[in-house]
This record gives C-alpha cells, sequence and structure tokens, in this order.
C-alpha cells in the first residue's frame, strides 16, 4: 500500500496498534477541511504492528488532551528507569 507524503502537514507515528481512532476522534481530526489518512496494523520492527496519522495541513493540535503513553513507550521508559536504578543514572 502506498500513502502520499505530506509537504505541510504532520504525521504521528508509533500509535499503538489499535489506537489510531482513538487519538483521531480525542484530537477533533474529524472537524479538519483537509485530508487525514489512517494506517492500521502497519508492520514495525520494534512494535510488531503499529497505527500512523498523517495530517495534510499544518494546524494546531494540542497533544496534552491524549495524556496517552503507549505500551511500548512505557515499556521503554520502565526498562530504562529499571536500568539507571540498578547501575546508577549515567551524566
Amino acid at each position: 500500500m502506498t500513502v502520499d507524503s505530506i509537504q505541510n502537514g504532520y504525521v504521528i507515528d508509533h500509535i499503538e496498534a489499535g489506537k489510531a481512532m482513538d487519538i483521531y476522534k480525542a484530537l477533533g481530526l474529524e472537524d479538519l477541511d483537509c485530508s487525514v489518512a489512517i494506517l492500521i496494523n502497519v508492520p514495525s520492527s520494534k512494535m510488531g504492528t503499529k497505527d500512523i496519522i498523517k495530517i495534510d495541513k499544518l494546524i494546531k493540535l494540542d497533544f496534552t488532551t491524549l495524556g496517552y503513553r503507549s505500551r511500548y513507550h512505557h515499556k521503554y521508559h520502565h526498562q530504562r528507569w529499571s536500568s539507571e536504578k540498578t547501575h546508577g543514572a549515567s551524566s
């Protein structure tokens, strides 16, 4: 599958598989007057599968409304914190 590149806009990548529609709704993207592409279950070497949202317009986005962290993000930071706690944080 091929999705055109974006000239002026945003790509929200590394979304936990199955969560793109939640983010789409939380950001109010259904009200936009531009193209929005939602890719679901895209193969990912790090995550297995992931979702991606492409927005073909520069708009103001308020990501604080999401309060969202994927299991991948949480797992990475938990592992990093555990390693630093065990081995000491490097400065």
